[in-house]
């Protein structure tokens, strides 16, 4: 499969289930408290760190790895029940503890529920990397689709049944067995093999600076979130996730179908002896160009955002929000590093990276905890400059990019984002936004914004300018196929 379909393929994937999350994200937000989001939201955060050593790298591996067989395969399969099961073992024995922590009995309840997944996601867990290996999008896409309909559906359902917190919790038990049967079916190859530990010590040699790597990474937002449950309270946790749930939607619609075409690719031109640095760069001036102008936007309109979608309990999530796009806009910068030194098969690179940078982004909030969670928040913009010097210092020595390199690679983008603010900006301080007001100038914003933006990457001449021609012409070329059919 070519890039190109590749991409479009993973596109229509994100926003699919980015559609799908999007509704059950409002819709639950009106059916539960902050308060008990924040339950499961502490929860989750734990879990987090146990996912990273369930994995232990092994989907990086399978990725990069040039001669792979079955006995790899089967090492793989082994070390992916091992650390699964032991992480469910951990999880169900600490959960009193973790409830103690927060002083909240129901997060006991929702740690043993999450405890069975980890149970099961080894089943399924060796499909994705080898469809993403073979560029096989289509059954990816599939198979996260059918799982963000399954824990939407039964998420809902079971808040409107007043399961309260425990909705999300059994929620994602009905997408894990939903996500093991589609991964299976996909691969039908990988069910009934048999578990082996002949090749582990090869896989935990990568593994072991994959998963220290993924550990750290874990540690920034997870960690952040024990400290706020502990600090601020369950409330705040949640109040901190909706703002950052913006964010959130736009990864999910955009980052996450650019990243597992981008990790392939980059992974396969390594394995092949190609430069990466050149696609590289390409991506970062899409990502850029489509990225720092969506930032923008909902930094200006964070309010009519989240008043239409979550309701005014969530209003304190509105700065936090606007913080997090200013972080998250540098930090789109080097959004792929990490993935791209692994990808090429510098797995310990990108651990020291992240060993450097992520401890102490807990101690910062931490610092800034007694200040509220505001001040939290605008740690993430210290945490995500030191980020986007401290990768490039790494990256650079595995694919050989320079900072003039990415400079020149964006410049377009930049030029793109300041001209698309323009809109936005407007409405914000001219638009009489409040409570109240929020539908009519947040459509309007968006109209002016969209129309602007495509006006601005035509007039910069920006490289993703071929990308949305070759879309329409394709769009214009189905249009006239349908016609013709139908005359």
């Amino acid at each position: 499969m070519s890039v190109r379909r590749s991409l479009f393929i993973q596109f229509l994937n994100s926003y699919s289930a980015a559609g799908i999350s999007f509704v059950s994200i409002i819709i639950l937000a009106r059916l539960l408290t902050p308060q008990e989001i924040g339950i499961f939201s502490v929860c989750m955060a734990f879990v987090g760190f146990l996912h990273t050593l369930r994995d232990f790298g092994i989907g990086a591996y399978l990725l990069q790895e040039r001669n792979l067989d079955a006995e790899i395969l089967r090492s793989a399969y082994g070390l992916a029940l091992l650390f699964g099961w032991t992480a469910a073992a951990v999880l169900a024995l600490s959960s009193g503890l973790v409830a103690d922590f927060f002083n909240e009995p129901g997060v006991r309840s929702v740690t043993l529920v999450l405890a069975v997944n980890f149970l099961l996601i080894p089943l399924g867990s060796l499909a994705i990397p080898l469809l993403k290996r073979d560029m096989h999008f289509v059954s990816i896409m599939k198979i996260n689709v059918a799982v963000s309909f399954a824990y939407a559906v039964s998420t809902i359902l079971f808040a409107l049944l007043g399961a309260g917190y425990m909705s999300m919790a059994w929620g994602t038990l009905v997408s894990t067995v939903v996500n093991v049967a589609g991964s299976l079916a996909a691969r039908r190859d990988l069910i009934g093999i048999r578990p082996s530990l002949r090749h582990a010590r090869r896989i935990i040699s990568f593994g072991a600076y994959s998963v220290g790597s993924n550990f750290i990474v874990a540690f920034g937002p997870n960690g952040t979130e024990i400290v706020i449950g502990r600090m601020l309270g369950l409330s705040a946790v949640a109040l901190l996730g909706k703002g950052r749930s913006l964010i959130t939607l736009f990864q999910q619609a955009i980052m996450a179908f650019i990243m597992p075409v981008a990790g392939a690719m980059f992974a396969r031109q390594s394995r092949d002896g190609r430069d990466v640095g050149k696609s590289f760069l390409q991506v970062i001036g899409y990502l850029t160009a489509i990225g720092w102008p969506s930032y923008i936007f909902m930094g200006f309109m964070a309010f009519p955002i989240i008043d239409i979608l979550f309701g005014d309990q969530w209003y304190e999530a509105v700065p936090v929000a606007q913080i997090f796009c200013i972080a998250y806009s540098i930090a789109l910068l080097h959004s792929m590093n990490n993935m791209t030194m692994e990808a090429c098969g510098h797995a310990r690179a990108a651990f020291r990276y992240q060993i450097i940078l992520y401890p102490p982004t807990v101690l910062l909030v931490i610092a800034a905890a007694p200040f509220g969670l505001v001040a939290v928040a605008g740690t993430t913009i210290i945490s995500a400059t030191a980020g986007l010097i401290l990768s490039y210092m790494f990256l650079g020595k595995v694919i050989n990019i320079r900072a003039g390199q990415v400079a020149r690679a964006v410049r377009k983008s930049a030029l793109v984002a300041a001209i698309t603010s323009v809109p936005p900006a407007a409405v914000y301080f001219w638009g009489g936004i409040g409570p109240g007001n929020t539908v009519i100038p947040l459509l309007a914003a968006a109209v002016m914004t969209g129309l602007v933006w495509l006006a601005a990457v035509f007039a910069t001449d920006h490289e993703i300018k071929q990308e949305i021609l070759r879309l329409m012409r394709s769009v214009l070329e189905q249009m006239r196929r349908m016609v013709g059919s139908a005359a």
